[in-house]
Formats: structure tokens, C-alpha cells, sequence
């Protein structure tokens, strides 16, 4: 269980990294130079953790082979400097949308949509439940008539019927747009204007 939890924890690093090297391009606050070592830092990075997955993955590697590997990994990643900077910037981001989306609602003060900020994800999961339509239907209408793609809560079981999961991984304007895209929806759909 050790390795199998090990394991799920390098690959959601590799995707932090990945995401890093992503971010590096987009945030261009270095100097070109500067910014091409960065982004080189983290591919090595995710060269490496593809590495410690592989070998962790293989079923010729011995136990205590893959809880070195797993220990390496984490500490490799957790000290690189350039790393955990992209990462609270990252979180920063993150923050500040779910606080926009958290001032959109209240804005708009709609009894329709019931907002329940995330604590740590990037998702908001909206209870549209008072709308008494399937999940599904919500998503598919609110994508053709503004424009925002959703994920039906019902993807997530049948408690999520009802509920629409909303992403914040976009630029602080989609995110505010997408928001206030929805509300109007549910406005239109409720007769309220």
C-alpha cells in the first residue's frame, strides 16, 4: 500500500511539474535567458519523476528499491527553489479566482445557485439542484446558450445530481466572464433578471 500511495504521489507531483513548465512560459517575468534555464530546471525535473514512476511501476523493482526512489523523488522535488516558487504563485492564482467567483455570486445573490467555495481545490461544485433539471442537461444548455463548458455533478455519482463542477484553472477574466455567464443563465432560467 506503501508503494501504491507512493506511486499516486510522484504522479501528481510529475503533473505539478508539468504544470511549472507551463506556467514558467506563460508568466514571462524573466529575462529570455533566464527563463529558458527555469524552464530546462523543470524538465529535467519531469524527466526524472517519469523515471522514479517507471521504475516504481515495474514489477521486477524490489520493495525497498521503490521506497528509496519514492523518498529521492519527494525530496528532490521539495527542494528545488524555482519549483515551490511556481507553485505559490500557482496557489496565489488559485486564491485569487475562487475569491472572484466567491464575489460574482455574491453580486448576483441568486437563490437558484447555492456556492460552496472549494478549501483546496480549483473547482467549485454549483448546487443547481433547485433548477430540477439533470446535471447533464444543465451542462449541455449552459454550454450552448453561454458559452461555459461544465462537468455534470452525475459524472461524479448520483449524488452529484444537480450539481455542476466549475474550473478556476483560467485567466482571472474567463473565470469573472464564465461566472457571471452562468448566473445570467440561471437567471434567464428562473425569470429573474
Amino acid at each position: 500500500m506503501k508503494i501504491k500511495t507512493g506511486f499516486l504521489k510522484l504522479a501528481f507531483l510529475l503533473l505539478i511539474a508539468s504544470s511549472t513548465s507551463n506556467d514558467l512560459y506563460a508568466l514571462g517575468k524573466m529575462q529570455d535567458d533566464s527563463l529558458a534555464v527555469q524552464v530546462e530546471k523543470v524538465k529535467g525535473l519531469i524527466s526524472y519523476l517519469e523515471f522514479a514512476l517507471n521504475t516504481i511501476g515495474d514489477s521486477n523493482t524490489p520493495p525497498r528499491e521503490k521506497d528509496i526512489i519514492i523518498t529521492t523523488s519527494y525530496s528532490k522535488f521539495f527542494r528545488d527553489e524555482d519549483v515551490q516558487v511556481s507553485v505559490e504563485e500557482m496557489r496565489a492564482a488559485y486564491t485569487r479566482r475562487r475569491e472572484i467567483v466567491v464575489r460574482v455570486a455574491g453580486e448576483y445573490e441568486s437563490p437558484h445557485l447555492v456556492l460552496t467555495p472549494p478549501k483546496g481545490a480549483f473547482y467549485f461544485f454549483h448546487d443547481l439542484r433547485s433548477l430540477a433539471l439533470p446535471s447533464v442537461e444543465i451542462c449541455e444548455r449552459i454550454l450552448e446558450e453561454a458559452s461555459v463548458g461544465l462537468v455534470p455533478g452525475s459524472a461524479f455519482g448520483k449524488g452529484g445530481e444537480g450539481f455542476v463542477r466549475m474550473s478556476i484553472a483560467a485567466s482571472d477574466e474567463d473565470v469573472e466572464t464564465g461566472m457571471r455567464s452562468i448566473l445570467n443563465w440561471v437567471n434567464q432560467q428562473t425569470g429573474k433578471k
